[in-house]
């Protein structure tokens, strides 16, 4: 499983921890899709941090406390998730 970690400019204080970097899986899976609304037009920002929480593996509620700037990279992160690049290489 790879995994991409970022590193937030505005570390999250939730009770006695300090998060300061999120890990996400680079990939996501059918069933980190299940709860997001078919019609991609009804897509909230909240439907892609629920999404987001669940490829770092933190709750809903830390990445509720992120800066706008983290949030972009997190949402860069859930995009890239969602629809990985297509590996390149020679045509045969």
């Amino acid at each position: 499983m790879e995994t991409k970690t970022i590193k937030l400019k505005k570390p999250v204080q939730v009770g006695e921890e300090l998060i300061s970097d999120l890990v996400f899986r680079t990939e996501a899976t059918v069933g980190d899709m299940m709860d997001m609304p078919v019609d991609a037009s009804n897509h909230t920002i909240g439907d892609y941090l629920a999404m987001a929480a669940k490829l770092c593996g933190k709750p809903l509620a830390v990445l509720k406390k992120l800066s706008t700037a983290d949030m972009e990279a997190v949402l860069i992160a859930v995009g890239e998730a969602v629809a990985p690049g297509q590996p390149t290489g020679a045509k045969g």
